[in-house]
Formats: C-alpha cells, structure tokens, sequence
C-alpha cells in the first residue's frame, strides 16, 4: 500500500492481521504425485539448459585451442605490416633466399626485415610436413621481390611470447613454415632476440618485458575487433 513503511516484520504483521480478517484464500496444494512430477519437470528443464551451456563452453574451448593462434585476436601481439617495395641490400654473398643473409646480418632495432622472392607455390616441395633440411639446395628462382616489412605491436600483453600475424606473401595459405620468405622473417626474428655487439659478437638475449604501449583491448573492453 501507498505511504506504508515496509520490511519483513511489517510484511509479516500485516499479513497475519489479513488473515485474522478471513481476508486471505489458501494456497493451492497439489497432490503428492503432482508435486513429484513437478519436481521432475523442473529438474529436466535444467538438466537441458547446463547441457547447453556445456555445449556452448566445448564450443568456444574448441575454438581457441584448434583455430590459428594468428588468427585469434585473443593471442596475437604482434602482426606484420608492409613498408613497400626495397632495393637490394650491399655486400651479400648467397646465391638463393639472399633475405634471409640480410636479415641475420644486421640489427633490426625497428623489428623491420626483408623477403626477396615471390611467394607463389614453388616453395612447396619444402614445405609440405614439418621435416626442414637447411643443407637441401634451393636454387634461386630468378626471379627476386625484395619488399620490406615491419613487426607492429598490437597491444597484447598477456601473452609472453612472439605470437605473429602474417601476410600470405610470406606464408601462403598455411602452407608451411619453412618458405623462402618466412626462414627470412625467421632471421630477423633470431637476430631481434640475439643482437650483434659493436665487437662482432651475438649479445645474450635481453630479459623479456612488456613494449611500453598500452593494452589496447583492456581499453577497449575487452571488446575482440576483427579484421
């Protein structure tokens, strides 16, 4: 009722006064076996509903352990981003994937790199199972595309590890790890973690810490863009 204080000990005061009155009806009582049913019928209504949700969360654990940890926003913290077209590097002695030479080096303090040749399927006799033979010869196509690239930071700092998104000139359409292009990124990476001293010498890798840029999906809300 309107302009009627209320709490527990007045709801209860109140309704013991409507009762005294004849003012209040009884409850309804199903029978025993109406009530067993009753008892049934809610416990299979929520058997389903935790089955679904169940089915829900082996969805979405299947989907973050078997998708492309470089196509899952959720893990990716670093992602590759074209600088165009680069001319040919001096001093080089290799005869085939000369990026890769480029790359190992020299110092990479703006984590950008080089690929020379076109990723265009000829790569894929080497690259068809895990198996690498660095001392296998891969004669030159001839046919060099010397392009350099960049490692951006996304933001992501919950992951402590390189987790890379690339372009398909440089891993093409999964084919494997081992292309002309990708081992060439893979130097650079080598010689980000291990740098050469003034001396000539490799440094020891330095301590791993989180890039001063802020977490950009904390800020954002924890809210997944997709691309």
């Amino acid at each position: 009722m309107r302009g009627r204080s209320k709490s527990d000990v007045l709801d209860c005061q109140w309704i013991r006064k409507l009762h005294s009155f004849g003012l209040l009806s009884g409850s309804f009582c199903p029978e025993a076996q109406i009530r067993k049913l009753r008892t049934y019928m809610r416990l299979k209504d929520n058997l389903v509903v935790e089955s679904t949700q169940a089915i829900h969360h082996m969805q979405k654990a299947r989907e973050f352990y078997t998708h492309t940890p470089g196509n899952n926003p959720y893990l990716v913290n670093y992602r590759v981003i074209p600088l165009g077209a680069a001319s040919l590097p001096p001093c080089l002695m290799a005869t085939d994937n000369r990026a890769f030479e480029a790359n190992i080096l020299q110092n990479h303090p703006d984590y950008s790199f080089y690929t020379s040749e076109r990723n265009d399927g000829h790569e894929n006799r080497f690259c068809h199972n895990r198996d690498y033979d660095p001392d296998e010869a891969r004669p030159s196509t001839a046919r060099e595309l010397w392009r350099r690239w960049q490692f951006v930071y996304t933001g992501n700092t919950r992951v402590p590890c390189w987790i890379v998104r690339v372009p398909k000139e440089i891993i093409r359409a999964h084919g494997g790890l081992w292309s002309d292009n990708s081992v060439a990124m893979l130097a650079a990476l080598f010689r980000i973690q291990f740098p050469i001293t003034a001396a000539g010498s490799m440094a020891p890798p330095p301590l791993h810490r989180v890039p001063n840029t802020p977490n950009l999906q904390h800020k954002r809300g924890e809210q997944v863009t997709k691309d």
